[in-house]
């Protein structure tokens, strides 16, 4: 079902950043995530889980803008070592954000825990996501 959904945004991403352009994109996956955990935070039934495949489709969009990103400002020597050293990190720091969240959730509900991711989202991503789009965009050798 979601591995689906993942999979055909995935395919559509790079057509859809044509048409729209890289920063409305980001922009864009920013503003999903966010309105998904608003979503969850609002709608307590089965119309929440609307937005578990919303979820997936920021997945699927999010990964090759992510891989073109990242190659966008490797050097090609460097890349292939770069990328793993990512992926370790990445990995490093969602299992922490899911530990921490699923440790907060328990805590304040799971309704609650959804409302504080979004804004965690707009408090740390946000920031982030205006400093990217600040970066010109070029290809190293």
């Amino acid at each position: 079902g979601i591995r689906f959904v993942t999979g055909f945004a995935g395919v559509w991403a790079e057509k859809l950043e044509s048409s729209l352009g890289r920063g409305a994109m980001y922009s864009l996956l920013v503003l999903s995530n966010v309105a998904t955990y608003l979503g969850l935070f609002f709608i307590n039934s089965l119309y929440g889980l609307l937005f578990i495949v919303v979820d997936g489709f920021q997945a699927g969009f999010s990964r090759p803008l992510e891989q073109d990103y990242l190659n966008s400002r490797i050097n090609h020597t460097n890349r292939a070592t770069l990328l793993s050293v990512f992926k370790f990190i990445e990995g490093i720091i969602r299992a922490i954000v899911v530990f921490l969240g699923g440790w907060v959730t328990e805590l304040v509900g799971l309704q609650i825990g959804f409302g504080l991711s979004a804004i965690l989202v707009l408090i740390i991503v946000v920031p982030l996501l205006l400093a990217t789009l600040r970066q010109p965009h070029h290809h190293p050798a």
